[in-house]
This record gives C-alpha cells, structure tokens and sequence, in this order.
C-alpha cells in the first residue's frame, strides 16, 4: 500500500508473517498448489480481491478459504 496515500506505516514483518503462515498452513496438510501469498507489490487491492473471487468460485461447497492479512 502506498503510506502517503493510506497514512500505515509499513510493516516491517508482514511478508516474513505471510510466508510463516503458508508454512503452518502446509504443515497442517495445505497442498503447497492451493496455497498462495502475495506481498509487497503483489498485494494491491485489485490482485488481492480478483484472486479472493478467483479461489472462491473453485472451492466446493464444504470448502475452505484462508485469508491471512
């Protein structure tokens, strides 16, 4: 995000914070495939809520969605 714009700081840990996560998230049987983290630049918005949307429409009825922020 843009800290001018939003008036965050940014964060010192966030990406370190994302990538432990995706690995508890592994340990606990997440296929590595299903799992995605996005940061830094990746992270915009639009990305985040078009692959939000994208991930929702593949998830069966008793699916899980993990969304870590």
């Amino acid at each position: 995000y843009n800290e001018r714009l939003t008036g965050f700081r940014k964060l010192d840990y966030a990406a370190d914070d994302a990538s432990l996560i995706s690995s508890a998230l592994q340990s606990i049987g997440y296929p590595q495939q299903q799992i995605e983290v996005l940061t830094d630049t990746d992270a915009t918005k639009d990305i985040v809520l078009n692959r939000i949307r994208q991930r929702a429409k593949t998830l069966s009825r008793d699916g899980t969605l993990v969304f870590f922020f």
